[in-house]
């Protein structure tokens, strides 16, 4: 029975065959205090009544008479449970609503609620524990046995997703006034140095270098069909917080693994965003202002001849924004008596990506077809365009680097005309569309 105090009950009895008297009462033995019967013992419909939680034994006598002796049932276990409290406790997090807990009862299931819009900047919630320190994931159930609170479990959000037996902990340093600091990575072979600028962090901030065993984060985010060749977590704390660098934080890997036009991206929960690509073979550079995990990804092999069966089509890296369309071409200049034609287009890229996507590499061949129904192509300038990003040491390299990977895609299209591919760094604006090649094709119009 749930709850203490008075419970209605009613008595029936079976077997036998005298019309003894037949009383009921509470039979000694009970582990609750204060068991009573409210009406005459020989009712059927009674109220039994206990002060304290625990059972209460109550059993049937049936009177002798002149052909039988008295009997006595075996008794009947009535057991009162005392009220659970089950609480939350949002423990630092500093927006959203706390779920509301209530009163259960020993062996009463229910589920684990997650609140509403519970937040806690730089980390993400993360379950709960309760007073035993049994972890629970909002959405799960379980069964009470007693009071309990329920914790919300905070973890950095550069640390989401991934189990502590896939991290292992490299270095860790505490900021003064910034630093700089290497290694080895752990394998014997790959180098790392960590370079935090001087008041870009507060002073006493913890900073922990890991290495991340598992790519499961990462082809859960970006996809499962790339070449994920490192896997690092850099993860700073001050005091229960987790603040942004006010200059970007470097971490540069040195890796014989590393291929030119590797992309590095950096994750953060459900964030994803390119934060480096490899100049050249060997090393790359990663810059960043928040705690991520960072994954470098080698560039796919293009097969830029055309259709055809096996990986056709140029397949590639694919970068984390999604491309934005190609703009039709556009005639530029078509001079009174002249066949001279001139056709353009720009090819847009993700934050810090050199490497042309899948979809806008088959848009660029859609292009150049197009031109080439119309012209005899002469000459094909390429332009890359950089954001004027923080984060972007080397604009001028990186254009250039875009610039390079359409004009590969071009040339494997069979273009062998004059074929010109420049960098020209960084865009006015600080704007996602600034991120582009802008590929101008000039020919002999057709007639």
């Amino acid at each position: 029975m749930k709850g203490l105090g008075s419970k209605a009950i009613t008595f029936s009895t079976t077997g036998g065959t005298d019309t003894g008297t037949v009383s009921y009462s509470v039979k000694a033995g009970g582990t609750a205090s204060g068991c009573t019967l409210s009406n005459a013992n020989t009712s059927t419909a009674d109220t039994i009544t206990a002060t304290s939680a625990g059972t209460c034994l109550i059993q049937a006598v049936k009177a002798a008479t002149n052909n039988y002796a008295t009997e006595t049932s075996t008794a009947v276990t009535f057991n009162f449970l005392s009220a659970q409290t089950i609480a939350y406790d949002s423990g630092t997090a500093t927006s959203g609503t706390t779920p509301t807990g209530g009163t259960y009862y020993a062996g009463d299931t229910i589920t684990v609620s997650s609140g509403s819009g519970l937040s806690k900047p730089g980390f993400k919630l993360n379950g709960w524990k309760n007073n035993s320190n049994v972890s629970y994931a909002a959405g799960s159930t379980f069964t009470i046995s007693t009071t309990d609170t329920l914790t919300a479990q905070w973890r950095q959000a550069s640390l989401f997703g991934i189990a502590d037996a896939d991290l292992t902990e490299v270095q860790n340093w505490n900021v003064i006034n910034g630093f700089s600091a290497g290694g080895n990575i752990g394998n014997g072979t790959d180098t790392f140095t960590v370079t935090v600028p001087a008041n870009s962090l507060t002073a006493g901030t913890a900073v922990k270098l890991y290495a991340l065993s598992s790519s499961a984060l990462a082809q859960s985010k970006i996809g499962s069909g790339n070449t994920y060749i490192l896997n690092m977590v850099v993860s700073w704390l001050y005091g229960q917080t987790v603040p942004t660098a006010t200059s970007a934080v470097t971490l540069r890997i040195e890796s014989p693994s590393i291929k030119k036009d590797a992309i590095a991206y950096m994750i953060i929960g459900d964030t994803v965003t390119a934060v480096g690509t490899a100049t050249q073979d060997g090393v790359i550079n990663t810059y960043f202002t928040e705690d991520p995990v960072i994954t470098v990804v080698n560039p796919v092999v293009q097969n830029n001849n055309g259709g055809g069966g096996g990986g056709g089509g140029g397949n590639a890296v694919v970068t984390v924004e999604k491309p934005v369309e190609v703009v039709v071409p556009v005639e530029i200049s078509k001079p009174e008596g002249s066949k001279l034609i001139s056709m353009s287009t720009k090819v847009y890229f993700g934050l810090n990506a050199s490497w042309i996507n899948s979809l806008n590499i088959k848009s660029v061949k859609e292009f150049m077809a197009k031109v080439s129904s119309r012209a005899s192509i002469k000459e094909v300038t390429i332009q890359g365009f950089t954001q004027p990003t923080a984060i972007n040491p080397d604009p001028l390299g990186l254009s250039k680097a875009r610039a390079n990977s359409v004009a590969k895609l071009v040339k494997g299209l069979g273009i062998t005309n004059k074929v010109v591919a420049v960098g020209k760094g960084n865009e006015k604006k600080n704007v996602p569309s600034s991120r582009y090649v802008l590929v101008t094709v000039t020919g002999e119009a057709k007639s």
